[in-house]
C-alpha cells in the first residue's frame, strides 16, 4: 500500500504522506480494520 494508489486506503492516508510514522500507523490500523 502506498499513498499513491487509487484507493480507499490511499484517499484515507495521503495527507499523511508526508509523516512516514503517520503512514505507517495508518497501515497498521488498515490491516486492523480490514479483519
Amino acid at each position: 500500500m502506498n499513498c499513491s494508489a487509487e484507493n480507499e486506503f490511499a484517499l484515507i492516508c495521503r495527507k499523511f504522506c508526508t509523516n512516514i510514522y503517520a503512514i505507517n500507523e495508518c497501515k497498521i490500523s488498515y490491516k486492523w480494520n480490514k479483519k
